[in-house]
């Protein structure tokens, strides 16, 4: 899985990019422009991701894996994400 898709799957549905150091682009769920405690990271460094990274972004975005895949292939929408979300008690 590309992180370039992942990225900009996560700016159109909700995420904003906030860039800490060199190594690392975290992106944080916005919800009434304010910065909620969803968030993921990504490595600068790398094109794709590996399954494990896949497992632990789907947990921080409080996803299965499966439904990480939906999101990044935008099966998945950015309503429907904040509605999971919203739904499951996360935000």
């Amino acid at each position: 899985m590309k992180t370039r898709n992942i990225g900009k799957s996560l700016k159109k549905k909700g995420f904003e990019e906030f860039s800490k150091g060199k190594d690392h682009k975290y992106f944080y769920f916005m919800k009434d422009s304010k910065r909620t405690s969803i968030f993921t990271k990504m490595s600068h460094s790398h094109d794709e991701i590996s399954d494990k990274l896949q497992k632990a972004m789907s947990s921080q975005m409080k996803l299965s894996i499966p439904q990480f895949k939906t999101f990044v292939e935008c099966t998945m929408t950015g309503e429907k994400y904040r509605k999971h979300l919203e739904e499951n008690g996360h935000l």
